[in-house]
């Protein structure tokens, strides 16, 4: 038991430089691809099923490098003056035909808080050609 600490600290502190790179983005104009999540509810009581929404906008459903889109959402939480972070990866796949493929533009994903605490969510999407679109950030606040 006395191991698991420092050992649970070591760990946790090789994972934060891989959690704090930030995305590169394509340049923006008004015409490009945006994303916005949204949360089922943002505070909640413990235990706390919350589902989180995305969508895609300036995407046509026939553009098909997002169909099958990777998807990387990413949570944290701040405990005791450590970042824990959780990301969910998923990479771009798509094996359909051109003229079968279609724009995924909505995402959604179901979280469950077990412990009090602010959490704080964003979504990453990636294209098949690698155009990396960020969502904004949204805070859960879970007492």
């Amino acid at each position: 038991m006395r191991f698991l600490v420092p050992i649970t600290a070591v760990l946790l502190a090789s994972t934060l430089p891989l959690l704090a790179v930030s995305y590169p983005s394509a340049p923006r104009d008004a015409a490009g691809p945006s994303l916005q999540i949204h949360a089922s509810r943002y505070y909640a009581l413990a235990p706390a099923d919350v589902r989180v929404y995305g969508r895609l906008h300036g995407v046509s459903d026939q553009d098909t490098r997002y169909c099958h889109a990777g998807k990387h959402w990413i949570t944290s939480k701040v405990e005791a003056s450590v970042q824990l972070s959780t990301i969910s990866k998923h990479d771009p796949r798509c094996v359909h035909s051109t003229t079968e493929a279609r724009a995924d533009r909505m995402f959604s994903k179901d979280y469950h808080f077990n412990r009090p605490g602010s959490y704080t969510c964003r979504l990453v999407v990636s294209s098949n050609d690698g155009r990396i679109v960020q969502s904004n950030l949204i805070t859960i606040e879970v007492r």
